[in-house]
């Protein structure tokens, strides 16, 4: 089948989430008109990602009218930068291809490149040459990490141009669905020193301009606490009850906004950019403090520490690793031990069914598609 030739299907906002009811619709691909490979490129879907209306309707817009323009989303490491895109794309049915950019690579490897097969020297397309012909959607994460100059060369991908092969001689029209997504903690024109993320270039104001662009700095706190809440495995959310996980997932989101605040004014003592709780540590810390509620890990004299330490504590500075686990005991106080010993009493045989949540695991349904 040519690419040219998928089935095109409305997709409406409420596949997004009920908030966005009313909402604008946007165009994805007919699942059941896509070849194999590109079935196998689209996103997994979580059916718990949480869509900011704000956020759903820049995208959209972007989607619907941006054509062959890339968009560029920045923001802080965790606010939910590819996995917002990838979860775009689960509810588009658009196959997606990943590229993570790097210091001193250049224009060619996004082309493609020369392999050896058993017949002797093959051609394969790069990410950017898949997603010109197919119609996928390629996302660069990190961009900033390349120098300023490989963006610069790559003027055609930027304008939505034809590829010309260099290699083979093969000129790729660009399929009318193709997109580029650019992902990055800076916004493009930001050095390590001013963003506080390492290994990060100033690039081209030329290259800026071309882009549409998206700001994401996180979930509010109400929003992560039910993200966190509803991303618990069923069989823990089980062992738990509903009453524990949402005062739990509620204290995390609570952290969470207090320590990205506290980033941003140093009020409580370290530097700012090694303190903020992103959504991916938050995730780990509920899902932790879960599992020492229900028993089901072994039982340590400093829980908070233990879960704080395991979750990113060990990655950070002493001073800053002692300040977040002292924030996290005066926010928790003795509630988590609380939670631990009302849940033992009423479970005598908590040995014994300690790690059930876990072995059950592989029995979780997979979320029901939903047909358009």
């Amino acid at each position: 089948m040519n690419a040219l030739d998928y089935r095109m299907r409305s997709v409406p906002a409420v596949r997004f989430g009920p908030h966005l009811l009313g909402a604008p619709a946007t165009v994805g691909y007919d699942r059941k008109q896509l070849s194999e490979d590109a079935v196998r490129r689209i996103p997994e879907l979580n059916p718990n990602h949480y869509f900011p209306a704000d956020v759903y309707r820049d995208l959209v817009a972007w989607w619907n009218l941006g054509g062959r323009e890339p968009l560029l989303i920045s923001g802080p490491a965790g606010s939910g930068k590819t996995s917002t895109v990838l979860q775009f794309c689960a509810r588009l049915s658009v196959p997606v291809v990943c590229f993570t950019a790097r210091p001193r690579m250049g224009r060619r490897e996004l082309i493609g490149r020369w392999v050896l097969g058993k017949d002797g020297m093959v051609w394969v397309d790069g990410p950017a040459t898949l997603a010109w012909r197919h119609g996928w959607l390629f996302i660069v994460n990190e961009s900033s990490a390349a120098p300023a100059e490989t963006w610069v060369s790559a003027n055609d991908l930027l304008e939505g141009l034809a590829l010309e092969n260099d290699q083979t001689g093969e000129v790729i029209p660009r399929h009318p669905m193709a997109r580029i997504v650019f992902t990055d903690n800076c916004r493009g024109h930001a050095t390590e020193t001013d963003s506080g993320y390492l290994g990060r270039q100033m690039q081209d104001r030329s290259v800026i301009d071309r882009m549409w662009h998206i700001r994401m700095e996180g979930l509010t706190e109400t929003e992560e606490a039910s993200v966190l809440a509803n991303a618990v495995p069923r069989a823990l959310r089980g062992a738990a009850g509903d009453l524990v996980v949402n005062e739990i997932a509620s204290f995390m989101a609570q952290a969470g906004a207090a320590t990205r605040e506290s980033s941003k004014s140093d009020t409580l003592g370290f530097r700012s950019r090694t303190i903020a709780l992103s959504h991916r540590a938050l995730s780990r810390m509920t899902t932790m403090s879960l599992s020492h509620v229900t028993g089901a890990t072994p039982e340590v004299p400093d829980p908070l520490a233990w879960i704080a330490d395991a979750a990113v504590g060990n990655a950070l500075d002493r001073p800053v690793r002692d300040a977040l686990v002292t924030y996290l005991k005066t926010l928790f106080g003795e509630r988590l031990t609380e939670m631990h010993r009302a849940w033992l009493e009423c479970h005598p045989s908590a040995p014994a069914r300690a790690s059930a949540w876990c072995a059950d695991e592989e029995e979780v349904e997979e979320p029901t598609a939903v047909s358009f």
